[in-house]
This record gives structure tokens, sequence and C-alpha cells, in this order.
């Protein structure tokens, strides 16, 4: 009984993160809205920029949560499932290493990112005024390539492979039960 208990805590906090996630996203799109409502108001090409204080922070505490979630599910599969009759953990596991590139829950909640961020980019890009070469030109254009730079390289780089990270903490929370095991 104490590891259907454990079990369902632990669910439970599976659920929270998965909502925290949407709320993220919600809080994105909400910030992303208003900031781009105000820049087109003012019609400034810099001001297209603005949303990236929001996208890469949000974007990455959302990858925190993902992370947690992934990790919480792999102590579930280690430690919960093998000593009881739950195996939602084990059957998630083995469907998603038969069907690996088919789907991912991963991937289409970070989608909304790249896009946005692509959006916001040629935005500002269309915004600029070429006729008028000055300081705010280049100034605009230095911040839009390094904007584009950050961008690509968290994207790529921050990136999580939802199944090998799975595989990961499966493999650390077996060595933490092979250690508990042999004292």
């Amino acid at each position: 009984m104490e590891k259907q208990v454990e079990y369902e805590a632990l669910r439970a906090e599976i659920l929270q993160s998965m909502q925290i996630v949407k709320n993220y996203r919600s809080l994105l799109y909400t910030i992303v809205v208003a900031a781009l409502a105000f820049a087109f108001e003012k019609n400034e090409a810099i001001l297209f920029l603005v949303p990236f204080f929001a996208i890469i922070p949000i974007y990455l505490l959302s990858l925190h949560q993902i992370d947690s979630t992934i990790r919480i599910g792999a102590y579930i599969y280690v430690f919960i499932e093998p000593e009881t009759d739950i195996n939602w953990e084990t059957r998630l596991y083995n469907y998603d290493k038969l069907h690996i590139n088919e789907y991912s829950t991963k991937k289409l909640s970070v989608d909304s990112y790249q896009c946005l961020s692509l959006c916001c980019i040629i935005l500002s890009v269309l915004k600029l005024n070429y006729c008028c070469i000055d300081l705010n030109l280049f100034f605009t254009i230095f911040v839009q390539i390094i904007i584009s730079a950050l961008c690509i390289y968290i994207f790529k780089n921050k990136k999580i492979d939802y199944l090998l990270l799975k595989e990961k903490y499966i493999n650390e929370w077996k060595e933490i039960q092979r250690i508990e095991n042999e004292t």
C-alpha cells in the first residue's frame, strides 16, 4: 500500500508539472501578444524584439519542468512499478521506444516558442526602415542578428531528446537502486 501512496503523490506531481508547462505557454502568449500590440502601435522594428525578454526565459523554465517530469516518471519506472501492478510508465516508455519519431509531446510543447521567435524576428525585419540608413537601423539589425543567434543556440543546444533523457534518468535511478541494495 505504501508504494501506491507514493505513486499517487508522484503522479499528482507530474500532473501539476504538466499544468505548469501549460500555464507557462499561456503566459507566453499573453506577454507576446501584448508586446506585439505595443510594437505595432509604435511601428518600430526594435520593439518587435521585446517579446524575446519573455520567450527565452519562459522556454528555459518550461524545459526545466519537462525535465523534472521525465525524472519523476523514470523514478516511478525503477522504484515503484516493478513492485506493484502499476505499469503506466513502463508502458509509456515501451510505447515511446516503439514509436520513436512519430509523436512527442515534448516536441509539441516547445514548437510554439520557436514559431513565436521566428515570427518576431520576421516582423522586426519587415518593419525596418531601409530608406533611412542611420545608427538606429544598424543597431536594430545588430540586435536582430544577436537574438537570432541566441535563439538558434538555445533551441539547438537546450533541446531535450525525450527518450534519451528518460533512458538517462532510468539508468541513474537504477544506479541509485543498486547502491541502496548493496548497503
